[in-house]
């Protein structure tokens, strides 16, 4: 009878255990594409970025803004919030294929999408509000900082 009353308690456990594990990952910051609610997805553009290229956006902004960002493709992006000064990244972030992602943005900073593959890939980008200064370049490194 005790090792029935055990082996309950090891169930309970395991059970309960699984349902902590699919609610922490069920919280992610980025959601699957199907299932995204940005209404600015909709009335989003799409940029095409060549391999080891990187897109820079926000980087002549002078206020806060946010940014709304799909990944459509099969490729992992990475994303990089970038102090304009100093270079260095104060957020880093994999924006998963298939998966949207909300980036709060102070005045002071950049945002940098790089698509680390060799082959070029469509990323959809919305904006709450009209945005200043984006272009291509070249990968570059960011060493995180403040």
């Amino acid at each position: 009878m005790k090792k029935i009353i055990v082996m309950l308690n090891w169930v309970k456990l395991a059970v309960v255990s699984f349902l902590l594990l699919f609610v922490v990952v069920g919280c992610s910051s980025s959601r699957p594409i199907k299932k995204a609610n940005h209404k600015l997805m909709k009335v989003a553009n799409e940029y095409e970025l060549d391999g080891q290229e990187e897109f820079v956006i926000g980087e002549f902004q002078s206020s806060t803004y946010k940014v709304y960002l799909g990944n459509f493709e099969k490729t992992d992006l990475k994303i990089y919030v970038v102090n304009k000064e100093s270079k260095k990244a104060a957020q880093h972030f994999v924006l998963l294929p298939n998966h949207t992602a909300t980036v709060f943005v102070a005045d002071f900073q950049m945002v940098i999408i790089q698509n680390p593959s060799k082959e070029t890939v469509k990323v959809k980008i919305g904006y709450n509000k009209e945005v200043e200064g984006f272009r291509y370049q070249k990968i570059k490194e960011y060493q995180m900082g403040e």
